[in-house]
């Protein structure tokens, strides 16, 4: 990573509010709708992938948003600002829903 502790700190965010939200198994048979959220680094070439199955996570999920960004990029702290509204929206909606 180019160093950049804002670019550091939103993909901790990220990775927090996936183990917060998803600390436990999120099959859609065992949680009904509830978002499931995808994280993973490839450091190899400094690539973070986020992918959010809106309704629960199955083999089938259709309704996936996903977030692929180049850490060591000059727009990677837009791109993870994106994804971080993203990850917070759905959360909250689903919050807002239950």
């Amino acid at each position: 990573m180019n160093g950049d502790k804002k670019v550091k700190s939103k993909v901790l965010e990220i990775m927090a509010l996936a183990l917060e939200f998803n600390g436990k198994p999120t099959k859609q048979e065992l949680t009904g709708n509830k978002p499931t959220i995808f994280v993973d680094f490839a450091g190899h070439v400094c690539e973070l992938d986020v992918g959010i199955c809106v309704d629960g996570w199955s083999f089938s999920a259709d309704k996936e948003v996903k977030h692929m960004m180049y850490l060591d990029r000059p727009s990677a702290a837009k791109e993870l600002d994106r994804t971080l509204t993203d990850l917070k929206t759905i959360i909250a909606k689903y919050e807002e829903n239950r």
